[in-house]
């Protein structure tokens, strides 16, 4: 079979952007301005068919779409508030910034740095620190050592068999080794945008015991297209699980935020993080007994308020990340070591920790106060579901076919009882709510099913 002339099609079909300078006007390559990349599968080869699929297999997102787009692609405008162009920024130092990358694609690995060299001012740059975790794809040896070698501010961290494997660990060597007392920890799919370090650097110096993020953009796992959007009103949050969860703001703290200037948060994404690293070394860094993907975030929100700190968000700054629809890290918790009594009482005393003395010390020099500060704050700005006065709590057991009631979308189901909690851990409120977390099972349409709780 002949396949059609895949870029005539594309031009065919108008789906390049095209260049605003009236008369003169050209195409640029697929993605420019952060626009998606629609592939037809039916203009496709078998070969080409065959590495679509390894993509999202080996890494999570469409790789092939990211082998079209430009390593320089630009990103079009950011919808920041109007006041954040009023905001001065000035006597900044340079920052390190740290990326852990493992086996990671190839374009978009390159995406991230170029895009972080185009868009960062050289005085403001102080090094970007690549940390290999032990890598085992041969992009990511000889060849990325000699591409980086042409790069300015760029070094490489290697970590072997013995040190590596570990997103915390990784992190952590890239934070010992930076140069600079202001560090950035990025992910290695990220294409930040113009003006993204100023604000941050700025409120770092102006607050060096706080934990800051930029308002992070999705970019579309299939089509690599950039979403922008304006700051949303909902605050990434966490259950007693410890799961993260995304629940709007209360009104009233709604109200009382601007838009171009930092303010206080529930809880960060663990994929962008700014600090100062003397006060982030004094509270323990982070805990690299975490073999962990999506709770380290949980751990340092936890230590920063309780322990001399805060969190915020700066939403003059915007940065863009790949989320993935898989884990390259596993799985372990250490966040016992914070919660307290809490521990005990909610869902994850019986979570898998080893030894986590040296954590407890940290919290006993930093004369941290008790978790429930953490959640006084909290649901100062959220209306933060905290499980007491159950009636009940656990599985919903079937007594004949002894399945479990279980949840994951908005319709339950039953399955077989994996006694890990979590989607088959339910409460029974004083209030008579069967709910998980923070949904409730509720009949309508003549059905069951599960909706937000009010």
């Amino acid at each position: 079979m002949q396949h059609k002339n895949y870029t005539k099609n594309y031009l065919e079909r108008n789906e390049f952007v095209r260049s605003k300078k009236g008369e003169n006007a050209n195409y640029f390559g697929p993605g420019e301005f952060g626009q998606p990349v629609k592939l037809d599968k039916v203009d496709l080869g078998p070969s080409d068919l065959k590495r679509l699929k390894a993509g999202f297999e080996k890494h999570g997102f469409n790789e092939f779409a990211s082998d079209l787009i430009s390593s320089h692609r630009r990103i079009g405008t950011i919808n920041v508030d109007p006041g954040c162009a009023n905001n001065i920024y000035d006597n900044l130092s340079p920052a390190s910034i740290v990326i852990p990358v493992r086996d990671e694609s190839w374009s978009i690995l390159l995406r991230t740095l170029h895009s972080i060299l185009s868009r960062t001012p050289l005085n403001l740059l102080q090094e970007i620190i690549l940390v290999d975790d032990n890598s085992k794809m041969d992009n990511m040896k000889g060849r990325l050592d000699w591409y980086i070698s042409h790069l300015q501010k760029v070094k490489i961290l290697r970590l072997d068999e013995k040190r590596g494997r570990s997103l915390m660990v990784a992190r952590q060597e890239g934070i010992n080794k930076a140069l600079s007392d202001i560090v950035i920890v990025i992910d290695s799919h990220t294409e930040v945008t113009e003006g993204w370090i100023e604000p941050l650097i700025q409120r770092i110096r102006e607050k060096p015991n706080f934990l800051v993020a930029p308002i992070v953009d999705q970019i579309f796992a299939e089509t690599l297209e950039y979403d922008y959007k304006k700051p949303k009103p909902r605050a990434m949050s966490f259950d007693f699980h410890l799961e993260q969860d995304w629940i709007s703001y209360k009104q009233e703290y709604l109200n009382s935020i601007s838009w171009s200037k930092p303010y206080r948060t529930t809880g960060i994404q663990g994929n962008a993080l700014v600090f100062n690293k003397t006060f982030f070394n004094k509270l323990g860094g982070l805990d690299t007994g975490m073999k962990v993907w999506g709770g380290e975030q949980q751990e340092l929100m936890f230590k920063y308020v309780m322990c001399g700190g805060d969190i915020e968000i700066v939403p003059c700054s915007h940065i863009g990340h790949v989320y993935r629809q898989k884990l390259i890290w596993s799985n372990e918790l250490h966040n016992k070591t914070i919660m307290d009594e809490m521990c005990n009482q909610y869902r994850v005393a019986e979570r898998k920790t080893g030894d986590v003395s040296s954590r407890k010390r940290i919290r006993e020099e930093n004369k941290c106060k008790p978790f429930q500060y953490v959640l006084d704050r909290i649901t100062q700005m959220i209306d933060l579901y905290i499980p007491v006065n159950l009636q009940a709590s656990g599985a919903i057991v079937h007594s004949e076919t002894k399945l479990c009631l279980s949840y994951w979308g908005e319709d339950p189901f039953v399955g077989k009882c994996h006694g890990h909690g979590y989607s088959q851990f339910w409460d029974l409120s004083k209030d008579f709510q069967i709910r998980c977390e923070n949904q409730c099972l509720v009949y309508e349409d003549n059905k069951i099913k599960t909706k937000r709780c009010e």
